[in-house]
């Protein structure tokens, strides 16, 4: 494990950089965004990157569409900027059109400095405070993000606390590219849902689930990824959060070499395939930021839900604690082809 200083931000706030090594997996993870900057796997034949993301602080901050940050405090979209909590209206920031609420806001947590609170060869973790009133969310938030390597995965662990009634969701929002450059065309797919959530033209759900069986975003079986697809689709995984996590995802590589399982204790996992993340800005080692270089598969509870009661509780109470785990696992896949084990325990 090393830390060092991977930038400095505008008010003179030391970025903090730590490097995470378990076995044949490697990470680093900066402070601004809780941000897995970067996730390598050593195949032996190669170290191979699976994440996207930016060498420089500068890009990030003006070029990251949510690279690798931990996004809250409600990640997704909220209509109008509309909360109602035990009857008292709130009025959030509209920072998607000048109409909607995205991401917590026009500077939502994923887009601050966090607080570097321990970290081993293994694990870090961070901590943000986000104040009453922050982009209009009632009640002080404290949230910590635990980011664990083993030699074969990687688990992201979210909890959360408030001193008064207010809506979490918080979205890890890594980019993947399990090629390790160029697009994501050729990857396959599988998604462990039946339903998905029928979306409005503003990309905000109108209460209705959908079956999935002959659907444009049907992923029930494994199905490979194609150029000029959009995919920007929340999928229903389980009826509410999990005590553990369960399989939610695969994602194999297009030399079918590597494969990624995805394991949540979240209800829902939304897959957007990057169509609108271009940078004009090289990422890692240079390559270039293309539309669809990677895909997102973000466990979550859902967009607008606080507005939706019959999308889930989402109110976070004082004396309650909000958490998540999500494990990304990772299978080099033999020249049979053999599947990897997909259940397991991953407490």
């Amino acid at each position: 494990m090393t830390v060092r200083v991977f930038g400095i931000m505008p008010d003179g706030d030391p970025v903090k950089e730590v490097t995470l090594r378990a076995g044949r997996l490697f990470a680093k993870i900066i402070t601004w965004g809780a941000v897995l900057r970067d996730l390598r796997i050593d195949l032996g034949r190669e170290v191979r990157p699976l994440v996207l993301g930016f060498e420089q602080l500068e890009h990030y901050l003006k070029h990251a569409r949510n690279h690798g940050a931990n996004v809250g405090r409600y990640g997704g979209r909220t209509r109008d900027g509309r909360l109602v909590v035990d009857g008292q209206e709130f009025t959030l920031s509209r920072n998607l059109d000048g109409r909607h609420h995205l991401h917590g806001g026009f500077l939502g947590l994923g887009r601050r400095n966090w607080r570097l609170v321990d970290a081993t060869h293994q694990t870090a973790t961070l901590e943000i405070v986000s104040p009453d009133s922050d982009e209009g969310y009632p009640g002080e938030l404290v949230l910590r993000c635990r980011y664990s390597l083993t030699p074969t995965a990687l688990m992201v662990e979210l909890t959360a606390t408030a001193d008064a009634p207010t809506p979490v969701n918080v979205l890890h929002h890594s980019y993947f590219n399990l090629d390790g450059q160029g697009q994501v065309a050729g990857h396959t797919l599988q998604i462990a849902a039946d339903e998905y959530l029928e979306f409005d033209e503003a990309g905000l759900p109108t209460g209705r689930r959908l079956k999935l069986a002959g659907a444009y975003a049907d992923f029930t079986t494994g199905r490979r990824l194609i150029e000029d697809e959009r995919f920007d689709v929340s999928f229903v995984i389980s009826p509410d959060v999990q005590p553990r996590p369960v399989c939610a995802a695969t994602l194999v590589s297009s030399s079918e070499d590597l494969m990624m399982i995805v394991r949540t204790t979240e209800p829902g996992l939304h897959f957007y395939n990057g169509y609108a993340a271009a940078a004009p800005v090289p990422g890692l080692d240079g390559r270039p930021h293309l539309p669809s270089s990677g895909i997102c598969l973000e466990a979550t509870r859902y967009n607008d839900a606080m507005n939706m009661p019959g999308l889930g509780d989402v109110i976070l109470r004082p004396g309650q604690t909000y958490r998540q785990k999500t494990q990304f696992a990772f299978e080099r896949l033999d020249a049979e082809g053999a599947e990897p084990n997909t259940q397991g325990d991953y407490s």
